[in-house]
């Protein structure tokens, strides 16, 4: 099913690999949203293996790089699905909530945290997995206007019973916050606080005189 039409244009990708971009980050994206979802990438490539370290110092190289992938996907992800460019993109004109549904499928990341820890709880990434797959896909039958509210309860339950019944490998206590982060209150909501504060900067500047 389509996404109902929201206020505001969205503009086409542009031309070139700079347009593959524009289609993962949203067209139009300004130099602080992309400055933003680089400069948090980067964080969460280093921060993620040092987690890991800090609690398994013998974890292996593999398991550091795959850390460090998550970590950068995770952390730059949360921030751009912030941002109210990429929000205007996924969730514009002609959007269909499965294909939201599906980029939340895609997201694997409580079985490769198993695999590279070597603990291999598969019952636990099921579980974490399913419960935030089921739940973008709840959120998707909210409105408009309450999907904000909606996303931060379904977080705040599948976070809370996700580390009751479903904890990540030690060293991946981050994992789970920041996912759901990503994947429900960012790219599973149509407005953010980016938005409002945007809107409210625009507002803030000086008009210019009229001619005439």
């Amino acid at each position: 099913m389509a996404e109902p039409k929201t206020k505001g244009t969205v503009p086409p990708p542009r031309d070139g690999l700079i347009g593959e971009w524009d289609k993962f980050v949203g067209p139009g994206a300004s130099r602080w949203e992309n400055a933003g979802t680089l400069g948090f990438a980067a964080v969460g490539a280093v921060s993620a293996p040092a987690l890991v370290k800090r609690q398994r110092p013998g974890a292996n190289p593999i398991e550091l790089a795959a850390a460090a992938a998550m970590g950068l996907d995770l952390g730059g992800g949360a921030w751009c699905n912030e941002t109210p460019s990429c929000k205007r993109w996924y969730h514009r004109l002609g959007s269909r909530r499965r294909d939201r549904v599906a980029f939340a499928a895609l997201h694997l990341y409580p079985f490769l945290a198993e695999v590279v820890s070597g603990r291999r709880q598969w019952r636990n990434a099921f579980v974490s997995y399913s419960s935030l797959v089921a739940s973008a896909a709840l959120l998707e039958l909210a409105s408009t206007e309450s999907k904000r509210s909606v996303a931060g309860g379904l977080y705040t339950v599948w976070l809370a019973g996700n580390s009751i019944v479903a904890p990540p490998p030690p060293g991946y206590a981050w994992l789970p916050s920041v996912l759901g982060f990503k994947l429900l209150l960012g790219h599973g909501t149509p407005r953010g606080p980016l938005s409002a504060l945007r809107r409210r900067l625009r507002s803030l500047r000086p008009r210019r005189p009229s001619r005439g």
